[in-house]
Parts: C-alpha cells; sequence; structure tokens
C-alpha cells in the first residue's frame, strides 16, 4: 500500500490548532491519523492554557524507548508545575 499524501491537519476553529498529523491513501481510501510530539506538545499547551489538571491516553504500545523522544516524555516535560 503506497501513502501518497501526508500531511497535517488543522482545526480552522481553534486558533492554536493541534497540527496532527495523517495519512491518506486515495487508492485504497485509507485514512489514518496519529499524534507525534509535535501534535502532543501543542495538545500539552492546550491543557496548560486552559488550567486541567492533566491529560488522558488511549494507547501508547508502539511509543518511542528512546529517553527524551517518547510522547510520554513530551507530556511528562510539559505538564510540569511551574
Amino acid at each position: 500500500m503506497q501513502w501518497i499524501c501526508q500531511a497535517r491537519a488543522r482545526d480552522a476553529g481553534k486558533a492554536n490548532s493541534y497540527q496532527l498529523p495523517y495519512l491518506y491513501s486515495p487508492t485504497t481510501k485509507r485514512f489514518i491519523s496519529y499524534d507525534d510530539p509535535q501534535s502532543v506538545s501543542a495538545k500539552v499547551n492546550y491543557a496548560n492554557q486552559e488550567g486541567l489538571g492533566g491529560m488522558m491516553l488511549w494507547e501508547m504500545t508502539n511509543d518511542s524507548n528512546t529517553v527524551g523522544a517518547s510522547l510520554m516524555d513530551v507530556i511528562y516535560e510539559g505538564m510540569r508545575l511551574p
């Protein structure tokens, strides 16, 4: 399967968009969205700006094991209280 479209979606209704990455194959009409460090960082920033007490994760099986490169690291570093 060849993915010919890889991009970032912007939520036009929000000033601070999440910059969600996605893949789309017009041949198979398959759409896959996922998070990466940039999109998770934007979500962490949103949670902090709104004064939320934390974030919820659905599934992190394929997260990186490299220290400083995982999505959990982005959340941990971003959600620290001043």
